[in-house]
């Protein structure tokens, strides 16, 4: 790029002013293309005398040529050290200016020349990128840009697709059935009251500490129940709302002022298939003393009789004098076969099947024959009959066996079943070293199922069951717990309103050998907890494998030979024959 410069002059006489102009634009253009400047000595004197010679020579020192001679005004004036690229750094202050000034410039830099010396194109130095300098003269990062916020880009409309109608099945083709729907596994929550908890005070703790302790966790009383087996008060609460009971569970454990607590724990009764009920014949004509039935006329329906040898047995005790607590539904005392047979300290709601059938097996005493015709049966009613089946709690199930040893109970039938319980235990154990004999249904879990509560407590007696051919009930649980085997499997049983029915489950075989500890207990009075357990074991029948198993555990209970070793003990190896099976189910 060529620059051109102009400058005034007086114009020359006798020359026209068009001629002068033309040839002042040869000349600039000349000169422009050689590199060189000519200045008439006229005009350089004119401009020295106007005083701008100075300044012109400045002008041109910023634009030197190669012909020129170097001079004090070569060289730039030197920039304020800085630090270079490659200095680090160091984090910028807080309020720092996004931008310094910028910096000194002398006067006419980068502006084309006023004079008409030589055209020389300036000096094109490249940009250098911003650098920013603190107040300690070092580079500072710039401050980074907030990014622009990006619509999120909208997304296409579906397109409604239109499904096929579905095709029908052929006509002779039947129609896929649709696959039953699986029961929902078990929770740990079906085992507890979801809303419930118990905790213990001791048995001379004030009352105004109980409500202390439900104050502080915001707990609502519902019951206090004392314990006199364990010398301590359980107390039953209702949990706040959005509570859990294993939370609740731990911070009550943690106050040094309750000595223990846990879930209200839910057990279940063991009973399994039922054959239709049988009512008896109505009566024609009422009168005022009840009709006797013919005695044991029912009897023949009945092999577990010759199966566990009761009647040989019933010859040396009827169990007379001998109570045994039915923890279990409400008992209906008004059934021909328990009339007489119900303690007054009996308490009763709604009578259950359930509880009358198993009262009826240990003393029935009419049209049926109870392992134990003579003894007194002390009902507990701790099972509330729902649809879902017939369930209790451990607070019911603890204050049952508190009962059964109040009332001098010699041996307590628990034909139910649950998970382990802290607080069951510890009355079980309570009530063994007492001499309450504890006889419980082995569980109607099946095989494969674990072991339950309270059948899988050292101290109890865990029956399972058998059939007429002495095969194990196939619903019947398994274990190194289980003791002994007893008929449990379509046994006859009364109900309430004076029927009759046929049902099958561990708990009717735990009913008969409770029957068959009454005999025991009524031969032998001072017989202890262990030695009538081991009567019961040594004397049974072995069955399946040699010696004792999981499934039969000892082996069928033989009434009679039991008897004779506790009765008799030298001719307790005669009586030990095995029955002959002629009754039918």
């Amino acid at each position: 790029m060529i620059r051109t410069a102009t400058c005034t002059q007086a114009p020359k006489p006798g020359k026209p002013l068009a001629g002068r102009l033309l040839a002042a634009a040869a000349l600039t253009f000349v000169a422009g293309l050689s590199g060189l400047a000519i200045a008439h000595p006229a005009q350089a004197e004119a401009l020295r005398s106007a005083g701008r010679g100075p300044l012109m020579a400045q002008a041109s020192s910023r634009y030197p040529s190669d012909s020129d001679a170097p001079s004090r005004y070569d060289q730039r004036p030197e920039r304020p050290p800085r630090g270079s690229y490659d200095t680090r750094r160091p984090p910028r202050e807080p309020n720092y200016p996004v931008r310094p000034d910028r910096p000194w410039r002398p006067p006419g830099y980068g502006a084309p020349p006023i004079y008409g010396g030589p055209i020389v194109p300036p000096f094109v130095r490249p940009a250098p990128p911003p650098v920013f300098v603190d107040d300690d003269g070092f580079e500072a990062e710039p401050s980074p840009r907030r990014p622009r916020a990006v619509k999120p880009a909208k997304p296409p409309p579906q397109k409604a697709v239109k499904q096929p109608p579905a095709r029908k099945p052929p006509a002779k083709t039947p129609a896929r059935a649709t696959p039953p729907v699986s029961p929902p596994a078990q929770v740990a929550s079906d085992q507890f009251v979801t809303d419930e908890v118990l905790f213990e005070m001791s048995a001379d703790a004030a009352a105004a500490e109980a409500d202390a302790v439900a104050q502080r966790f915001n707990l609502t009383l519902l019951e206090r129940r004392p314990i006199d087996l364990l010398g301590v008060t359980v107390i039953r609460a209702r949990l706040p709302r959005g509570q859990t009971v294993p939370a609740m569970v731990r911070a009550l454990t943690a106050d040094q002022r309750v000595a223990s607590a846990q879930p209200n724990h839910v057990f279940r009764l063991q009973q399994g298939d039922a054959l239709p009920e049988e009512k008896p014949a109505p009566v024609a004509a009422p009168t005022a003393q009840p009709i006797a039935a013919p005695a044991a006329d029912l009897a023949s329906v009945q092999y577990a009789l010759e199966a566990l040898r009761l009647k040989p047995a019933q010859t040396i005790a009827r169990g007379k004098g001998v109570t045994v607590a039915v923890i279990d539904s409400a008992i209906d005392g008004t059934h021909p076969e328990l009339a007489g047979s119900l303690s007054p300290h009996s308490r009763a709601r709604q009578p259950s099947p359930h509880g009358t059938g198993i009262a009826g097996i240990i003393a029935a005493h009419a049209r049926m024959l109870g392992a134990a015709p003579d003894v007194r049966i002390l009902g507990i009613d701790a099972f509330t009959e729902t649809s879902g089946g017939a369930s209790g709690t451990s607070l019911d199930v603890v204050s049952g066996l508190d009962t059964a040893v109040k009332h001098g109970a010699a041996i307590a039938n628990l034909s139910f079943a649950g998970p382990r319980d802290a607080l069951l235990s510890r009355a079980l154990r309570a009530s063994s070293q007492r001499g309450l004999v504890l006889v419980a249904a082995a569980g109607n879990g099946g095989p494969k199922a674990p072991p339950v509560y309270p059948a899988a407590h050292p101290d109890v007696i865990a029956v399972t069951a058998v059939d007429a051919a002495m095969r194990i009930y196939d619903k019947a649980a398994t274990g190194p717990h289980v003791a002994a085997a007893a008929p449990g499997v379509d046994i006859l049983v009364p109900t309430p309103g004076g029927g009759y029915q046929q049902s099958s489950g561990t708990s009717f075989a735990a009913a008969y050998v409770s029957g068959t500890a009454a005999l025991l207990r009524d031969a032998g009075a001072d017989l202890t907890a262990d030695a009538l357990r081991t009567a019961l074991t040594t004397t049974a029948r072995d069955l399946g494998r040699k010696g004792r198993d999981d499934i039969f555990g000892a082996g069928l209970i033989d009434a009679a030979a039991a008897l004779t070793l506790v009765a008799h003990p030298a001719g307790a190896a005669d009586s030990r024959a095995a029955p002959t099976l002629t009754a039918t189910p």
